[in-house]
């Protein structure tokens, strides 16, 4: 990540501390605005194409540095937003490659540095809608520099907010900024970014986070302090489960009307998540008005936080509120007895857990058989 965004503020900052020799890599080949950044560093800086993930990329790295090479910066990442319903091999595959591989392989290369810091994510820590495959990815990376770090070996990983006009966040669109914002998230000034660098470099692993921690517990965890931030939030009463998931079970018992309360509960949700202070047509498609994948899925969740839970591959198409609404009635309108058309293991976790039982033990009857069939019994 040498030549990306967040990796030449890095080199600046380094050559001002007085680098001799910068090794500055990416995958891809370098343009000529890297020639001409480089040019403005007051050091020797050499441009490097070359895919870390790789062994022979690594090494190759490593050998310009040459015998001198004190520290590494460890800045690649690639980010592949969706739910993990939308995403495909090679989008789970993409971040492991440029964190975890990339890592791997850096280290296998390295001999003895004074520094390896691994760029990081508040992902790994926080979680993040649509980012699992990136959060997994960073958080891998900084076990295997937990581990570095644990037999004495120079490493440090650092879980970074996004860096304000810089990178990633500079390709956010207002409306993602707003949402960020009121979510309680915010972003780091570059200048203070470095600043922590410097302090935390040789530090382990560590998180900088420019976070408002009361309105994110509020808004992400719905007033619920998560324990890793319990000495940072005080605690506030909140509406015990069943009162809080009461009213849209009740409204959708009622028949509607002219001014039905589902579509209007619904209303207001999708108001709300959607950033909108005007009117919405109950008959127009969500995706029309800009629903994606991810606010989709907080707008499921947000559902089935009031006690309905609806298919999230439906909710995902983008219906209008009104089918929204139809779709929580014929949830919420279950016989008395309990007996549901359609199959039974959607509605009953009791039996679809015996059934995966049964399933596993026929699985494992059948392989046994099949085994002894082809090897002999063991």
């Amino acid at each position: 990540g040498g030549r990306g965004a967040l990796g030449w503020e890095v080199a600046r900052w380094l050559a001002d501390q007085g680098a001799g020799r910068l090794v500055l890599a990416g995958r891809s080949p370098p343009t000529d605005a890297d020639r001409a950044s480089a040019a403005e560093l007051s050091c020797e800086v050499v441009l490097a194409e070359a895919d870390v993930g790789e062994a022979a990329g690594a090494m190759a790295v490593v050998t310009l540095a040459g015998p001198d090479l004190r520290g590494v910066v460890h800045a690649a990442g690639e980010l592949r937003d969706g739910t993990l319903l939308r995403l495909a091999a090679n989008d789970l595959a993409a971040p492991l490659v440029a964190k975890v591989a990339g890592t791997w392989e850096l280290h296998r290369a390295v001999g003895e540095l004074d520094f390896f810091v691994h760029f990081g994510a508040g992902a790994a820590l926080m979680g993040a809608p649509g980012q699992g495959a990136y959060a997994v990815a960073n958080a891998v990376m900084a076990a295997m520099s937990d581990q570095r770090h644990q037999r004495g070996q120079a490493s440090a990983c650092i879980d970074w907010d996004a860096w304000a006009g810089v990178g990633m966040a500079a390709r956010l669109t207002a409306e993602q900024r707003a949402r960020r914002s009121a979510d309680g998230l915010g972003e780091i000034a570059p200048k203070r970014a470095l600043a922590w660098l410097g302090a935390l470099a040789r530090s382990g692993h560590s998180s900088v986070l420019a976070t408002r921690w009361p309105t994110w517990v509020e808004r992400v965890h719905e007033g619920r302090v998560p324990p890793m931030v319990s000495g940072l939030v005080k605690p506030e009463p909140h509406p015990r489960d069943d009162e809080r998931t009461a009213d849209l079970k009740t409204m959708a018992r009622h028949p509607g009307g002219e001014h039905d309360p589902v579509v209007e509960h619904l209303t207001g949700l999708v108001k709300q998540i959607m950033g909108f202070t005007g009117n919405v047509d109950a008959d127009t498609p969500l995706i029309e008005l800009g629903l994606d994948s991810l606010l989709a899925m907080e707008l499921k969740n947000r559902i089935h936080d009031d006690g309905v839970d609806l298919p999230v591959a439906r909710v995902m198409t983008g219906p209008s509120v009104a089918e929204l609404a139809s779709m929580v009635r014929n949830r919420v309108a279950l016989p008395e007895d309990g007996r549901v058309s359609g199959p039974i293991l959607s509605h009953n976790p009791v039996a679809s857990h015996f059934a995966v039982f049964v399933l596993g033990v026929v699985a494992a009857v059948v392989l046994y058989v099949l085994s002894a069939v082809m090897w002999g019994p063991s």
